[in-house]
């Protein structure tokens, strides 16, 4: 029943939506708006301790909004209210403190109260597609001109900025920055101001696990995974006389797959200029789990071990999307 109500725009809860299809809502927008010739301003924040900030008060408040009455809300409310806490060191108990802020994390009900604390955040702003998964959010917006672009941008995070201060959410504006998309005339740098604090501009960053560059090339991303793929396949190799091929294969599945296959949706669409390292690391971890030569042909490894190329990986996905 919460799910249904529950903002649409953030995914962090509900089912079947996770990382993958936010960063995919995030990229077809901006993605559109190329299509459009449009300069896309996109603005990354950095929230601060997000989930232990949290004003029962205010969040109180909300529930009743949505319709949360009686003992209903008041079994909610029992989670998060009172608290206690105490430190134990060398079998030793510290004095017992209240906790009256902040909703636990690890649990299954703290990130949907968060979900429903941040739930109004989207009424903020009219023009800014905002792109939220839990606590990670941007404000993204696109205009033909450049200048405008930067100026709604400035005008629409200062009013996203008097939300959160609302809110009693905290911002770290030095880790906040901003990134442009465009395949017009790039300027050389640019920059919004917030809260008198300058937002500066960056070419590339982390955003859900995944490293977005101002081109969606994806060539940064690629290369972060496969310097980790490349140490797990050295030590792939450690054991290869060591482990039977079943082992050296299970070993695949945990220390090497996950990173081709993590939001593969995303970044699986690269060119094969960029995707040839994954290819040859791919390669070289099967001939490892084979047993087999350098320069052996790892088509038929590949189909004995029943394990997908990378550009069959992307295929695979892509159909199970659909």
């Amino acid at each position: 029943m919460i799910l249904i109500f529950s903002v649409r725009h953030n995914l962090g809860s509900e089912k079947n939506m996770g990382t993958e299809t936010a960063l995919l809502n995030y990229i077809d927008n901006i993605q559109e708006a190329l299509n459009n010739k449009k300069y896309t301003v996109s603005i990354f924040m950095d929230l601060s301790k997000a989930f232990d900030v949290i004003d029962h008060k205010i969040l109180e408040t909300k529930l009743e909004h949505y319709g949360f009455r009686g003992k209903f809300l008041e079994f909610l409310l029992s989670f998060i209210k009172d608290r206690k806490y105490f430190v134990h060191i060398n079998g030793k108990n510290s004095e017992t403190k209240s906790v009256n802020i902040g909703v636990p994390q690890g649990s299954t009900l703290g990130p949907l109260l968060f979900l429903l604390y941040i739930n109004d955040m989207i009424n903020c702003s009219i023009v800014f597609f905002l792109s939220q998964f839990a606590d990670d959010s941007t404000a993204t917006y696109s205009d033909l001109n450049l200048d405008q672009a930067l100026l709604k941008a400035e005008t629409e995070f200062n009013r996203v900025l008097e939300w959160l201060a609302a809110n009693k959410l905290i911002i770290n504006l030095n880790k906040t920055h901003l990134m442009l998309f465009t395949n017009r005339k790039r300027p050389q740098s640019i920059s919004i101001t917030a809260n008198g604090q300058i937002i500066n501009e960056v070419t590339e960053t982390k955003f859900l696990g995944v490293i977005l560059d101002n081109k969606l090339s994806w060539n940064a991303h690629i290369n972060y995974i496969s310097k980790k793929i490349s140490k797990s396949v050295s030590i792939l190799k450690m054991l290869k006389f060591t482990f039977p091929s079943n082992i050296l294969k299970s070993l695949y599945h945990s220390l090497i797959y996950p990173y081709y296959t993590y939001c593969n949706l995303v970044w699986g669409c690269a060119s094969n200029i960029h995707l040839e390292t994954l290819v040859k690391l791919q390669k070289k971890a099967v001939r490892i789990i084979c047993k087999a030569g350098y320069y052996d042909h790892t088509e038929s490894l590949f189909n004995n071990l029943k394990l997908l190329q990378v550009k069959e990986i992307y295929d695979f996905n892509c159909a199970k999307f659909i």
